[in-house]
């Protein structure tokens, strides 16, 4: 029973996976806001492809109107 706790627990804090890579993307944007960055040059830092950023980019832009 206890393990049965600590895996439903777990469980509860498991962040999926399409959201993980918009909170990484949207960091990303802030971050090459505050050092005047282009956010192509940070895609390895945030471990993301070309792709992921441009999926959500817009989404942070519209966020930061």
């Amino acid at each position: 029973m206890k393990e049965e706790l600590t895996t439903k627990m777990h469980s509860e804090f498991t962040i999926d996976h399409e959201i993980d890579i918009q909170n990484r993307v949207w960091s990303l944007m802030r971050n090459a806001e505050m050092t005047e960055k282009n956010p192509d040059d940070l895609l390895s830092i945030y471990n993301l492809t070309k792709e992921e950023l441009d999926k959500y980019r817009q989404s942070y832009l519209d966020l930061n109107k």
